[in-house]
């Protein structure tokens, strides 16, 4: 008994002595205070640092304006660390490639088929939301080549998601704001919500205003310390143009590309009333199911090229009992985009329906969008066997849109913003 207390004595002081040690960005190391927690709660001490003044004061240094910004390959190692990421791949990702949100404001014309999925592999970011919600995934994992858009979905949106009650609320949040009471989630609601802040000069936030916001979201333990602490760059770096160096994205094309609620509303504002209904944010059911998977850690996260076998085989061996799987896509096979064509596209589905054992019982639905912008087109295939993969690339009758186009049009977008009232780069 005298070993065991003089051992739990000398765990407790380490705990502690680690607990007092600051990390170079100037706060206590969560993943050093959880390994203390978990084993002084689980040997059945009762102790928990959740219900001690230094929880409290841990989460206050956490929203405090942090002195220096942590790198990127920091964050990374940080996701890494939490247990959430899937897989973890060599890719040619550079920075200024990624998208943080969809810019497919025409989603509705996806050839939903309401049938369940076990698990939805999603290549997109947000253009994931309508077919999990439709298909009623078990898990998602979202991937992407790029480090940033994983990290927004992980560290901005899932824990924003996971207190908010409906979709006004989240948005709200997103922008910077604290509900001041509940908004029900109607769907005049949504797009009031989402059209009061989709204006670009309102990016930029007042200190008093980051203060505020993360104190309130420093109140709702279910968003972990991590979660808080990037949080807290995101915010915090909104407060200036200069501060907007110190984003936790670091690399990202442009400001305006951390402009979420604008991408948001950009997605959805041209969506018929008729066609709301499908929307993961104006309908509330559909919002509960999406906020669903995030509270339960449902949502994984892998860093991958999209064709790279090992991705999928590392996923078959992880979820063994999913028998039911849907992969989108998006556009990265459209238009030699990334040296992808319809070809390599018909070779990643034979390969897949290899690697997860499609059947007529359990078929592999691939959905797939072309174009660079509207209208985009959608398709959906059901594969249950190599005789199932179409042979020829039926978008070819369409055309192809002039590529310079594009570049064109984001140079509009960016005008916009930067002729705005308060700049965003």
């Amino acid at each position: 008994m005298k070993a065991r207390t003089s051992s739990l004595i000398l765990f407790v002081l380490g705990c502690l002595f680690a607990l007092q040690s600051p990390t170079s960005f100037g706060q206590v190391d969560d993943w050093r205070r959880s390994k203390c927690e978990h084993h002084l709660v689980s040997s059945g001490y009762g102790f928990s640092f959740d219900t001690a003044a230094g929880r409290s004061e841990l989460r206050a240094q956490t929203v405090a304006k942090p002195l220096a910004a942590l790198s990127l390959q920091k964050w990374q190692e940080k996701l890494q660390a939490s247990g959430r990421m899937a897989y973890q791949g060599n890719t040619d990702w550079s920075a200024g490639s990624e998208f943080l949100f969809s810019n497919e404001s025409d989603w509705n014309k996806t050839p939903f088929d309401g049938r369940h999925a076990d698990l939805m592999i999603a290549f997109g970011t947000n253009s994931f939301w309508e077919l999990a919600v439709d298909k009623s995934v078990d898990k998602v994992v979202l991937a992407d080549w790029s480090p940033l858009p994983l990290l927004a979905h992980a560290y901005i949106v899932a824990p924003l998601m996971r207190i908010s009650r409906t979709a006004p609320e989240f948005i709200s949040l997103l922008s910077g704001e604290i509900p001041s009471e509940a908004i029900p989630g109607t769907p005049e609601n949504v797009s009031h919500t989402l059209e009061k802040h989709s204006n670009p000069a309102d990016f930029i936030l007042e200190p008093h205003q980051v203060t505020q916001l993360l104190q309130y979201l420093s109140s709702h333990r279910e968003i972990r310390i991590d979660e808080l602490q990037f949080l807290a760059h995101f915010f915090w770096s909104r407060t200036s143009e200069k501060d907007l160096q110190n984003t936790p994205l670091k690399g990202v094309r442009a400001d305006i590309f951390l402009f979420f609620q604008g991408g948001y509303w950009k997605r959805y504002k041209d969506i018929p009333a008729s066609e709301l209904h499908r929307s993961a944010l104006h309908n509330q059911a559909h919002f509960k199911k999406l906020r669903e998977l995030f509270l339960k850690d449902k949502v994984e996260y892998a860093m991958t090229e999209v064709a790279d076998p090992n991705f999928y085989n590392t996923l078959k061996l992880s979820h063994p009992k999913a028998k039911d799987w849907a992969v989108s896509v998006t556009n990265i096979f459209e238009m030699d985009y990334n040296g992808h064509t319809f070809d390599t596209l018909r070779d990643f589905m034979k390969n897949l329906i290899s690697s997860i054992g499609a059947s007529e019982s359990h078929p592999l639905t691939v959905f797939r969008t072309t174009n660079y912008r509207v209208p985009h087109r959608f398709y959906r295939y059901d594969l249950t066997s190599e005789r199932d993969v179409p042979r020829d690339d039926e978008d070819l009758e369409y055309g192809r849109p002039d590529p310079n186009q594009d570049q064109i049009d984001e140079i509009n977008v960016l005008l916009k913003f930067l002729l705005g009232p308060k700049r965003i780069r």
